[in-house]
């Protein structure tokens, strides 16, 4: 933000971090929040895939017809996670986010009639997906940090 002239200096570094200036790669890909996300759902993420989600889908065994769609919901609901710290100081977790992701999918599935069912396998996938691992893994590049992913409690 601080390279954008939207802030100061002071005021660049990541809310959740305290460490790192926000960056978009930052605040889609590396914060630890987004990281979790895309970890819990099984996908691996760089610069190019926030710049162009639709390289996204190439790694989902999902129906390809809306990933572009879900990993745009995921993008905004990353966003909004962010701005709610920022300006509500609401905390959210990975959890919280993908429970946004699925409602989101929810509100939105009346203007998929033909694509309904590729957007519900979506939905199912988000919810069901087994909790990442309890255990620190290797550090690939970026902080990994595991929540359980209980989403149905």
């Amino acid at each position: 933000m601080y390279h954008r002239n939207i802030c100061n200096l002071d005021e660049s570094y990541c809310e959740r971090c305290n460490t790192t200036t926000q960056t978009l790669e930052h605040i889609f890909c590396t914060c630890p929040i987004a990281g979790s996300i895309w970890d819990c759902i099984g996908v691996a993420v760089s610069e190019d895939h926030y710049k162009r989600p639709w390289l996204l889908e190439a790694e989902a065994q999902l129906p390809r017809q809306v990933a572009l769609d879900v990993f745009l919901v995921i993008l905004w609901q990353i966003w909004k996670a962010r701005n709610a710290l920022i300006f509500d100081h609401r905390n959210s977790t990975s959890r919280d986010v993908l429970r946004c992701v699925v409602a989101d999918l929810g509100a939105w599935s009346c203007r998929y009639k033909t694509l309904e069912s590729s957007l519900l396998r979506w939905q199912e996938f988000l919810l069901h997906r087994p909790s990442p691992p309890l255990y620190p893994l290797p550090w690939y590049g970026r902080m990994n940090l595991y929540w359980i992913m209980s989403i149905n409690t």
